[in-house]
């Protein structure tokens, strides 16, 4: 379920990048683990998301792609609140957009 989620959100990045002409197209994934969680970012130097759909994202149904069918990440903010984790979107201040997944470690609960 977890690779699921990962895949998704990599995939978005993938198609948000491949319509820029820019150059130097990066997806960045990092992971940190303390005792309590685990929070792994996604990051992309792609335009970002805008403001209009930032509120919708994680709505069941909605997309911005021609062929997306919309359930993407409305899947992924189930599968991980299924496993008392969060999932967050944000602009990067650089360029580009942020998804971070935070997870309790096995047998810990977040406060």
């Amino acid at each position: 379920q977890f690779e699921q989620v990962l895949l998704n959100i990599i995939r978005n990045a993938i198609d948000a990048l491949a319509s820029l002409e820019q150059d130097l197209k990066v997806i960045e994934i990092s992971v940190v683990q303390d005792d309590q969680c685990i929070v792994v970012k996604i990051e992309d130097n792609g335009d970002g998301i805008s403001k209009e759909i930032s509120s919708q994202l994680f709505k069941p149904f909605f997309t911005t792609k021609d062929n997306g069918m919309g359930i993407g990440l409305s899947t992924s903010l189930s599968l991980i609140e299924a496993m008392e984790g969060t999932i967050l979107a944000r602009n990067r201040l650089e360029r580009g957009a942020c998804f971070t997944i935070t997870l309790p470690v096995l047998g810990k609960v977040m406060a």
